[in-house]
């Protein structure tokens, strides 16, 4: 964030001051990829998975309940384009990822299907791992490139 006053009164809303992101945007993927773990084990967890809906950054951020969430929306407006884009690019590939495991997870509950919703619980856990490592690297360094982190945690 290059606004040295945005960035001071962030210092409190879990913004990286450097990319102008929160991290609180990865909840709401964690916490349906954590229920997609447990549907082979719980298939009433799946009432909760179709409640999720996909949201960009900013749908989050709007209809969440953080504190001093009109901040958080202009650091993302002060945040590198790039970032920004990238963000948006991973965040839109997640979302739709859990859309059609969602979709396929419906089809394999109602023709009780066991085999293939643990499959798709495996898939979703082998595929989530990368989506969140991504948007968190963004977060934290302003782009999915591993290097950068790595690069970050050596100094």
């Amino acid at each position: 964030v290059s606004d040295p006053a945005l960035e001071a009164r962030l210092a409190g809303c879990n913004v990286n001051p450097s990319t102008g992101l929160a991290t609180n945007y990865l909840n709401h993927f964690i916490e349906t990829l954590l229920l997609f773990e447990i549907l082979p084990e719980m298939p009433d967890c799946i009432e909760d998975i179709n409640e999720w809906r996909p949201m960009n950054y900013l749908e989050h951020v709007r209809t969440s309940d953080l504190k001093n969430s009109d901040l958080i929306e202009r650091a993302y407006h002060a945040a590198a384009p790039e970032t920004r884009t990238e963000l948006n690019a991973v965040s839109g590939a997640a979302n739709q990822f859990i859309v059609d495991c969602r979709d396929k997870a419906l089809r394999a509950l109602e023709t009780d299907d066991q085999e293939r919703l643990k499959a798709i619980a495996l898939l979703v856990k082998a595929a989530s791992h990368d989506f969140i490592a991504d948007l968190n690297r963004i977060v934290q360094t302003g782009t999915r490139e591993p290097e950068m982190l790595d690069q970050l945690a050596s100094s």
